[in-house]
């Protein structure tokens, strides 16, 4: 609107006489938003998250990891395993330190059932899979407990093979009593994972990085791994919980007893 009045002041006469010209806007345009319905997976990854945020207390602990004499044992066994086909991955080694732990703390291999808690007489973990484009599913290794390390291996392997060929036996993707949650191929170091009910606690596995460490007095580079467990608070408190991570960090910093010892 061009004014009129005195030095330039827009009068009420200007606004009521005023024409818009052909290429002035009138209105602004809006984007109409895309709305893309939720696949059936991702409506049940919805519906057990927010169940498992709403009915169970979480709270979180975290400690790193020297992953240094892992990787070396690692690189020594693999090898020897060559003429069977297996090769180990640091997964399947804390998949193995997570079964020794789960035997010394069973209340996290526990279910809260209201007024009481169900102790499971096997250990059948979990392991988060990502099917591309669907969403996770969290199907379980059976038997966790009584498996080598390679077996533990050979079986993950099968799982996550089954699971994108949507070929999962239903105890497999309802027997879990605890999970993990490994996202260091993806380049984080550190996240916090949402329990899957009904299990006791879910370990998140950040990636291994090199970082400058104290050892003897002497500032080296190490490998280092940052693990962090989310556990329900209505089935065990800080004091088990941390424990059960110091010998999760024992096993991994001091691997011998997670190999038999023919391979150490």
């Amino acid at each position: 609107v061009t004014g009129t009045g005195p030095g330039g002041r827009i009068t009420e006469s200007d606004i009521n006489n005023y024409q818009p010209s052909s290429e002035t806007p009138t209105s602004q345009q809006t984007p109409n938003p895309e709305i893309v319905p939720l696949s059936r997976m991702r409506q049940a990854i919805a519906k057990l998250t927010t169940r498992s945020k709403h009915e169970i207390p979480h709270f979180y602990m975290s400690v790193e990891v020297s992953m240094d004499a892992t990787m070396a044992l690692r690189s020594r066994v693999n090898p020897a395993l060559l003429p069977e086909k297996i090769r180990l991955s640091i997964h399947d080694l804390i998949v193995k330190a997570c079964a020794l732990s789960l035997q010394k703390f069973p209340t996290l291999n526990a279910s809260f059932t209201g007024d009481a808690l169900e102790y499971h007489s096997e250990i059948n973990i979990g392991v988060v899979i990502d099917i591309e484009s669907q969403g996770i599913i969290v199907p379980a290794i059976m038997g966790c407990q009584d498996k080598s390390v390679m077996e533990l291996s050979s079986a993950g392997r099968d799982l996550a093979n089954r699971a994108k060929e949507n070929n999962l036996k239903a105890e497999e993707l309802t027997s879990s009593t605890f999970s993990i949650s490994n996202l260091g191929s993806l380049g984080i170091t550190s996240f916090s994972a949402v329990i899957h009910p009904p299990n006791a606690a879910v370990l998140a596995v950040g990636m291994i990085r090199q970082e400058s460490v104290v050892r003897d007095d002497a500032i080296v580079i190490g490998r280092v791994m940052n693990l962090t467990l989310s556990a329900d608070h209505r089935i065990e408190d800080g004091v088990v919980t941390a424990k059960f991570l110091g010998e999760l960090k024992r096993l991994l910093e001091h691997p011998t007893e997670l190999i038999p010892s023919p391979l150490r």
